[in-house]
């Protein structure tokens, strides 16, 4: 009996798991159906801004500080990553290509966005100067715009050189690729799959000025750009979670309908054992009368 109830309490066990699981996967679902929302919201924007931003790399030739090519190149990275574990081997993929492009830098400028992110390179021994909680989990504007005024004080202020942000883009639930995009300086070559609304040439006037226009517009490019690489990756994260939540409720289920068969089994040979026993204490009876 003992090994009968040993097996209810197991039983008993992963069931409980096997809620938490399945918990997890429904509410992964959901967060990935909202992230990818938030990302067809923000396409139509982020197109029109790149294409915008293109169109005047492509006839202006003017110089302004978001597009001079400095000498000393510190790179500043920010890496997005998952503020929680339990997503399979996304927090992993993602910080071996970080660091994979960071040791490719001499002096990198490192920033975190998720818990994981910041845990994960500080235990690989780089230094996070800079780290978001949250904005992973469930993006908002706000949290681009955070991200953004940061590291362009940085940039101005001559602090830092390039800036990169490295995350995981969405393509489908079944492709989704790591990404490490520029963000600063702006070149012609990282727009040359964007297309262009009116490819012809013209002048362009700019009112106040060249200079103010791009004061305004990169850091609103910007802001769009990592809002959208948020949503990305919060997309990827659930979707990763869901299929790793899936797994361990799939083999909840088939672990609990071994327990079930050893249950039977046991309470099978534990009633067998009782017959046993009573009738031979019948037969002892009935001999020593």
């Amino acid at each position: 009996m003992n090994n009968v109830n040993e097996i209810r309490r197991h039983i008993k066990a992963v069931t409980q798991t096997r809620q938490i699981t399945n918990a997890m996967y429904l509410l992964s679902t959901s967060q990935m159906k909202r992230a990818i929302s938030k990302m067809t919201f923000n396409r139509t924007y982020l197109r029109r801004i790149r294409a915008t931003v293109k169109d005047i790399l492509m006839h202006v030739d003017k110089s302004h500080v978001f597009l001079e090519d400095r000498g000393n190149k510190r790179q500043a990275f920010v890496v997005v990553a998952a503020d929680k574990e339990m997503c399979g081997s996304y927090n992993n993929d993602i910080l071996k290509a970080a660091i994979e492009k960071i040791n490719q830098s001499e002096d990198p400028l490192i920033m975190t966005v998720g818990l994981c992110a910041q845990t994960g390179l500080e235990q690989a021994g780089y230094t996070v100067s800079k780290h978001w909680y949250g904005a992973s989990q469930n993006p908002f504007v706000h949290h681009a715009r955070e991200i953004t005024e940061s590291l362009v004080d940085l940039y101005l202020e001559n602090e830092i050189d390039e800036v990169y942000i490295i995350f995981t883009r969405y393509y489908s639930q079944l492709s989704q690729i790591i990404r490490c995009m520029r963000l600063l300086p702006l070149k012609l070559e990282d727009f040359s799959k964007i297309e262009l609304e009116f490819d012809k040439p013209r002048q362009i006037d700019f009112t106040p000025s060249f200079s103010e226009v791009f004061d305004t517009m990169v850091p609103e490019y910007m802001i769009g750009y990592i809002y959208a690489a948020l949503n990305h990756a919060s997309a990827c994260e659930n979707i990763a979670r869901m299929n790793a939540m899936q797994s361990a409720t799939r083999n909840a289920d088939e672990m609990i309908n071994k327990l079930n068969k050893d249950y039977n089994a046991a309470r099978q040979l534990a009633i067998t054992n009782e017959i046993t026993e009573i009738a031979s204490a019948s037969l002892l009876s009935e001999n020593a009368i």
